[in-house]
């Protein structure tokens, strides 16, 4: 009977045409209820806003997605991966998913190109010269090709979450996460942004 209870569950079914699926959700945090039995299918190329008042669990949820919180009940598969306790599900999910935090979370002892270039180095084995080819293709995106090699104490709250988006679109993502993306950016950058992510959609 033990060995019939420990057997991991089947996988769970999700249609092709699904990216992210997400089946009875829960996470607590100590008595405190963050997700509560969340259900959500978002398909291929779709774009969804997920709103509510602070401290509604958004950022939760979307962290629980990128395997940056475990959940506590329920079920999450990314592009056909389901996050498990198994080692290498978050990195596997990790590979397929960027994140654009609501307070940029850069490195303070990298400058703007190297916080770029971590992620590719380490994640997808690009060599250095690669990695900088492409974190400059992304940093010129977004307009700051001139302060790659500022620190982000130097960098303004809108450069600093320029350099955040550009890393995000370093690791060429089939799913990108956003926490309040231009909550930084005045309504010029978060037009020329939201016209950023718009052709990274076309381009994936």
């Amino acid at each position: 009977m033990s060995a019939l209870t420990s057997m991991p569950p089947a996988p769970l079914a999700v249609p092709a045409d699904v990216a992210i699926a997400l089946t009875g959700v829960e996470k607590r945090y100590g008595t405190h209820r963050a997700l509560a039995g969340i259900d959500l299918a978002v398909g291929r190329g779709e774009r969804i806003v997920i709103c509510g008042p602070s401290g509604s669990g958004k950022s939760t949820l979307i962290r629980c997605i990128n395997g940056l919180e475990r959940h506590d009940g329920g079920r999450i598969v990314v592009n056909g991966i389901e996050l498990t306790s198994e080692d290498g599900t978050v990195q596997d999910v990790r590979q397929e998913v960027g994140m654009v935090f609501q307070h940029f979370n850069l490195f303070p002892h990298l400058n703007a190109l190297e916080n770029c270039m971590l992620a590719p180095r380490l994640n997808r084995g690009l060599s250095r010269a690669q990695a900088e080819t492409l974190a400059m293709k992304h940093l010129e995106r977004v307009h700051l090709a001139d302060h790659v090699r500022k620190y982000p104490g130097r960098l303004s709250g809108g450069q600093q979450q320029r350099v955040a988006i550009a890393r995000a679109l370093c690791m060429e993502p089939r799913i990108l996460l956003f926490d309040e993306p231009t909550s930084a950016l005045d309504p010029e950058w978060s037009t020329r942004c939201s016209a950023s992510w718009r052709n990274w959609r076309r381009a994936v």
